[in-house]
């Protein structure tokens, strides 16, 4: 019964795909930042932080030519998961807020890595063909 349903299929190009986990990630500050200010954490640095943080990155993210700004996206991921870490340490130490310091080191790390796998030039990534382009 489901297989005679055409769906259009979502090919995403793999360059593209760096461009949506930023974009998700994005997504996911603004809503911690939103969350934060909602609920009245005591560092409002760390709020307003994850707010424009998730928006930068957002709108890198969505942004029509990703890739052409790479630098620039590699920079903004590092800085943002070093302020990210920096700040759930000090929410940890200053405020005592263990669970919202801990998602977001996590986050902070995430978004670490993610900045140095976009610095990280890969040549096998350049010489093998996305399985998608081969349609």
């Amino acid at each position: 019964m489901f297989s005679k349903i055409n769906l259009p299929s979502l090919s995403f190009k793999c360059r593209n795909t760096f461009c949506i986990i930023v974009a998700i990630l994005g997504f996911i500050l603004l809503g911690l930042g939103i969350y934060l200010i909602t609920v009245d954490f005591a560092l409002t640095v760390v709020s307003i932080g994850a707010v424009l943080s998730g928006v930068l990155l957002l709108v890198c993210g969505c942004a029509p030519n990703c890739l052409r700004h790479r630098p620039f996206i590699c920079l903004l991921l590092v800085l943002v998961g070093l302020f990210l870490i920096i700040t759930g340490i000090l929410a940890i130490i200053l405020v005592e807020e263990l669970v919202i310091g801990l998602i977001v080191i996590g986050l902070g790390i995430i978004s670490l890595l993610l900045g140095i796998l976009c610095f990280c030039p890969c040549p096998q990534r350049r010489k093998k063909p996305c399985p998608q382009d081969k349609e």
